[in-house]
């Protein structure tokens, strides 16, 4: 009987690691690939659904490198694109973009995006803003529109 209650301390020990270590494993997102997105309006009330369709036709992707290199290219309808480069990190729940250049011009100051996964970590999601112009519809009260990321299969 002596011998069981150290055993049972050390696995006990031992689970509450493998649990730590599995909850720091999560939060260690690696965006590395091809992710596709679109314009979709987000009800914050349900936030892990993909969202409403926005109507915007316009085709988003970004590469994400292993060395910490990412190209994001917008598609429009029309055909016309834009390119954008730089370098990414992980921080948290955030992917955070540095833009160094656009179009291939290098940019006098470096901008910053931040994507935030969603909860289940199968979407990036990029808050954005939506004017009359852009050909899509506009969200209803309390919707956020968002360019929502998921992984190219």
């Amino acid at each position: 009987m002596g011998t069981m209650k150290p055993l049972r301390s050390w696995t006990t020990g031992l689970a509450c690691a493998l649990l730590a270590t599995g909850a720091i494993a999560q939060t260690q997102r690696n965006p590395v690939g091809t992710w596709n997105g679109t314009v979709r309006f987000i009800d914050p009330q349900k936030p892990n659904e993909i969202g409403r369709d926005s109507g915007n036709k316009a085709r988003y992707q970004i590469v994400f490198q292993a060395d910490k290199t990412f190209v994001r290219k917008i598609t429009s309808p029309q055909g016309k694109s834009s390119t954008t480069t730089g370098l990414w990190s992980v921080e948290g729940n955030e992917v955070r973009l540095t833009i160094m250049k656009v179009n291939g011009n290098k940019l006098q100051r470096p901008s910053v995006s931040k994507l935030s996964y969603s909860a289940d970590g199968k979407s990036l999601r990029l808050r954005i803003a939506l004017s009359k112009q852009s050909g899509a519809n506009l969200p209803r009260p309390g919707e956020s529109p968002q360019i929502v990321y998921q992984r190219a299969k």
